[in-house]
């Protein structure tokens, strides 16, 4: 969930990363591992600020072909 910003060479990139979303390094641990349920969606979006991310919502009709609506996460290339 990390971006690349993040992933430094550094003895401890956790520690870095902790500090620079303010949070501690098993949450670090935690947002690495895709467990997001214990961070509220304004959390992550300021996780994402501070990472000097841009953050886009796009919500669109599901084509009736397709399985029920879901939620997808990705990055921009």
């Amino acid at each position: 969930m990390l971006p690349e910003k993040v992933e430094i060479q550094d003895k401890n990139p956790k520690a870095k990363a902790a500090k620079q979303l303010g949070i501690s390094q098993s949450e670090v641990t935690a947002l690495l591992n895709g467990r997001l349920d214990d961070f509220s969606i304004e959390r992550l979006f300021a996780f994402l600020r501070k990472l000097d991310r841009d953050i886009e919502i796009v919500v669109r009709e599901r084509p009736e072909d397709i399985p029920p609506a879901e939620i997808n996460i990705s990055t921009a290339v």
